[in-house]
C-alpha cells in the first residue's frame, strides 16, 4: 500500500512517498462533503513495516494533481 512512486517526495516531509490518497469527509446526511489529501510512507519497525500517513493541504495537493494532469495531457498529445 506504501509503496514508494519513482521520485515522489512529501511535500510536508520531503521523504519518498506513495502518491496522493484522497480520503472523503461525510456531512450530517452522509453524503460526500470534502475530500482531504494524504501521503503514505513506509517505516520498518523491528521486523514489520508500518505507514506513516502526513496529512496535505488542500491548496497543495490540488497544485500537485493540477502539475500531474498537465504531464498526462503533454504525454498524449
Amino acid at each position: 500500500m506504501a509503496r514508494p512512486l519513482q521520485g515522489f517526495k512529501c511535500p510536508r516531509c520531503g521523504k519518498p512517498g506513495s502518491g496522493l490518497h484522497e480520503k472523503w469527509v461525510l456531512n450530517g446526511q452522509g453524503v460526500r462533503y470534502e475530500p482531504y489529501y494524504w501521503v503514505a510512507h513506509s517505516k520498518k519497525r523491528r521486523k514489520r513495516f508500518s505507514v506513516q500517513w502526513c496529512y496535505i493541504r488542500k491548496k497543495i495537493a490540488e497544485a500537485i494533481l493540477k502539475k500531474e494532469s498537465l504531464k498526462k495531457r503533454k504525454r498524449k498529445g
